[in-house]
């Protein structure tokens, strides 16, 4: 699976995901304190999702977000000081269990509608996280850093982070940020899909995976230019 010899980060919460190492610069060259980062409640993550509708286009429905939260009311995770008049810096994530993570990697996972027999409730370990959508207007930088005691709550040892690009800029940032194709690592994965692997490289999870060889990523990478806004749509 995927190996490489990646600086230690100086960020603890991520240093044992495989981010580039433009990322751990980018997050350890300020000496401001993190943002704060907690649960959305149900009507917030409505909002939230509203306001991302608006820029993004088609998300998921609010029932299917309500529903989501219900079954675990952490997935709705706001950045920073709560503002009325400012855009909303928010994570929704999909923690995964072990039937997820494989579901995931076979092309079987729906973005749109979840089966929450694959999603974790609060009490339960997660193999695997699906970020199902990230709206981050704020530079990304302290978005990252505040995410960082997420991370290192859900998934102390690291974990495979899973997602799909739903705009351009994504398209350019996530591989920029050392996100890889999936289909390059999990043979049935679907085309679309990216992964970021823990430090420790890609779990098989049950599926044949392809050569390391074609895991791995060039070490060179596209500059990270903090351009406002960090939407990643969820798909199917």
């Amino acid at each position: 699976m995927y190996h490489e010899n990646i600086r230690p980060s100086p960020i603890e919460g991520l240093e044992t995901m495989a981010f580039s190492d433009r990322v751990m610069r980018l997050c350890a060259g300020r000496s401001d304190p993190p943002l704060p980062i907690r649960a959305a409640t149900l009507t917030e993550a409505l909002e939230a999702l509203s306001y991302a509708r608006n820029r993004l286009g088609e998300l998921v429905p609010n029932h299917v977000v309500e529903a989501v939260l219900e079954h675990n009311p952490e997935l709705v995770q706001l950045v920073g000081t709560c503002n009325t008049e400012a855009a909303p810096n928010f994570l929704a994530f999909l923690p995964l269990n072990a039937a997820g993570a494989r579901a995931i990697i076979q092309g079987r996972f729906s973005g749109k509608q979840p089966d929450l027999d694959l999603v974790c409730r609060p009490s339960e370990s997660l193999t695997a996280i699906y970020i199902w959508l990230i709206h981050a207007p704020l530079a990304l930088g302290p978005a990252l850093r505040a995410l960082a005691p997420l991370l290192r709550r859900l998934a102390p040892d690291g974990c495979p982070l899973f997602t799909r690009a739903a705009t351009g800029h994504t398209a350019r940032l996530f591989p920029a940020m050392g996100f890889l194709s999936a289909n390059d690592a999990y043979t049935n994965a679907a085309a679309d899909l990216l992964v970021l692997p823990p430090r420790g490289g890609l779990p098989a999870m049950g599926q044949a995976s392809r050569t390391a060889s074609a895991c791995s990523r060039s070490p060179e990478r596209s500059p990270i230019r903090p351009t406002p806004g960090l939407p990643n749509g969820s798909t199917c």
